[in-house]
């Protein structure tokens, strides 16, 4: 199976250090929305987000696109299963800002993350 698809959540990351050392286990998460997340031009920044996520004590959840809003739909699946208790950053591209912020705002404070990012890639998103 692929991974990248991300069907089920966050695929099998190893916390391991470059040099080989083990990384603590993640206190906080990353969760990106971004239908880019696996797109082979987009792999250097995916990589260098992930190892700067892991540095931090973090892991990265990243959600793509497969049909219509469905990164919005997974993300509000796994904020209702995972997200009461646990810090997370959610960062999102413009797209997904609206119906990521729809489920948010019906949600309680238990849900809620610590941070909302979005990413505008064009001067004329916003």
């Amino acid at each position: 199976s692929d991974d990248s698809d991300c069907k089920g959540g966050v695929p099998n990351f190893v916390f391991a250090s470059a040099q080989g050392g083990a990384l603590p286990l993640p206190t906080w998460k990353l969760t990106w929305c971004s239908e880019k997340c696996f797109k082979p031009d987009r792999k250097p920044e995916y990589d260098e987000l992930l190892a700067e996520v892991q540095f931090l004590a973090g892991s990265l959840e990243p959600f793509k696109k497969v049909e219509p809003n469905e990164k919005a739909k997974r993300f509000s699946i796994w904020a209702q299963k995972w997200a009461a208790g646990t810090k997370y950053v959610l960062l999102m591209d413009w797209r997904e800002a609206k119906p990521c912020l729809h489920f948010l705002t019906k949600t309680g404070p238990r849900v809620q993350p610590s941070l909302l990012i979005v990413m505008c890639e064009e001067g004329n998103a916003v």
